[in-house]
């Protein structure tokens, strides 16, 4: 920018509400970024890119290109950013954790062979802390709400910051605070050259989703999504553990992705509509509309089981191969989302009813979560399924049974309409 007289500086207080994955890569383990100081950081350009993609769906044509920067390939007038993004920088006591992962095939949903990988992110309630630098001639109140609406977006959860957003990484809330310079008034320039602090709230709003939800809860039994490292318990044989965040239990998102998306295709195969599925869950190089997610076991209650391990090929007992494992069980709450890929297009009602079957099927505990379903783990009990959509909501409870209906379900039987091309019922 070639000139200014007046700025904004924000200073944000980010407070992670799910894991957040920074990137960078040292062989098998992915890493999370670490700045000179050696704490951990997330890049300002990370950062910005999320607020520009936000202002670029939701502002007016030309608005991200006039906050943020345009390319300077074919563009008249200044190029430059009106905004400058600081690198947000953890605090000392923020802990980083380490889990396994699977590469996946993006064309056939299936883990690739040989491709186990560790990723390590950040916990969630790590906190990080970063500044906005906002640089105008003259006041420019229009570009000052516009921001804080991208800063309102990220704080209501709406986007995410860094790696796996599409598994409910990267999700934070905010506090902020500003200070405005008007430096043609002497005291402010003196405010500026001494770099003042940022001292007014600023008063962040909760936006309206523009997404569909699908929240399925209930309780359950044994689950166990395995941590891929093992601890030792006294003079025990060591135990195969949960994946944990923080000190709390987690269903990835990855991992219930992975299995709703099985179900679903399964739905698909039988109404022979392999294309809802592609958008819904994406392919390689292109990303689908479903976000799905982290899920913590509340009420958790764990017990160490020591089994006797089965061959594959025979079915039969090997000897001496006892191992123990710690299932954990407890209530959960699964959110699933589904966002239109920008505000032109709707999205499918078809895709919609698929979900809808997918994960009716889970609260009514006819396939499991976590691992070995096959005796018995992981099935929920008195699962209920809410979607709300637009504040229209209905709620499909299962137990002892039955099944009852709460709210308006007529937005749910068009969506099923549409899925299976007549009446539905």
């Amino acid at each position: 920018m070639a000139s200014f007289d007046y700025a904004v500086a924000y200073s944000v207080t980010a407070a992670c509400v799910s894991p957040l994955r920074t990137g960078g890569t040292d062989g098998d383990v992915e890493m999370v970024l670490l700045g000179s100081d050696g704490l951990p950081m997330v890049q300002g350009s990370s950062i910005a890119g999320v607020l520009r993609s936000w202002v670029s769906r939701h502002g007016r044509k030309g608005d991200a290109e006039r906050l943020f920067g345009a390319s300077r390939s074919g563009t008249a007038g200044d190029r430059t950013s009106l905004v400058t993004v600081s690198d947000g920088v953890f605090d000392a006591d923020a802990v980083s954790q380490l889990r396994p992962r699977l590469r996946m095939d993006g064309a056939a949903g299936t883990g690739m062979d040989s491709q186990k990988f560790s990723m390590r992110s950040m916990e969630t309630g790590s906190v990080f802390r970063f500044q906005l630098l906002l640089q105008t001639k003259g006041r420019d109140a229009a570009a000052e709400q516009l921001l804080e609406e991208a800063l309102s977006a990220l704080h209501s959860q709406q986007i995410g910051i860094g790696g796996q957003s599409a598994n409910g990484f990267g999700l934070v809330k905010l506090s902020v605070k500003c200070r405005r310079f008007d430096l043609t008034q002497a005291a402010d320039r003196m405010a500026w050259l001494e770099d003042a602090e940022p001292t007014e709230p600023v008063k962040l709003s909760r936006l309206a989703p523009e997404s569909i939800t699908f929240t399925v809860t209930g309780s359950t039994s044994g689950v166990l999504v395995r941590s891929g490292q093992r601890e030792k318990r006294g003079d025990k044989n060591s135990v195969a553990t949960a994946i944990l965040d923080g000190k709390k239990a987690v269903l990835p998102g990855s991992s219930l992705k992975g299995l709703i998306r099985g179900r679903a295709e399964m739905i698909a195969d039988f109404l022979n509509c392999p294309e809802a599925v592609t958008e819904l869950f994406g392919t390689q190089g292109s990303a689908g509309q479903l976000r799905i997610r982290e899920c913590r076991i509340e009420l958790e209650k764990s017990r160490v089981i020591t089994r006797t391990r089965i061959s594959r090929f025979t079915g039969g007992v090997m000897e001496q191969k006892l191992f123990s494992e710690e299932p954990v069980s407890g209530t959960v709450c699964i959110e699933a989302v589904v966002k239109p890929r920008n505000k032109e297009k709707a999205i499918d009602e078809r895709c919609l009813g698929l979900l809808f079957y997918a994960l009716r099927d889970l609260a009514m505990g006819l396939y499991s979560i976590g691992s070995e379903g096959s005796i018995g783990r992981g099935c929920l009990r008195n699962g209920a399924l809410t979607v709300t959509d637009k504040g229209r909501s209905c709620t499909l409870r299962f137990g002892d049974g039955d099944m009852v209906r709460e709210g308006d379900t007529g937005f749910v039987e068009q969506w099923l309409k549409s899925l299976e091309g007549g009446e539905t019922t």
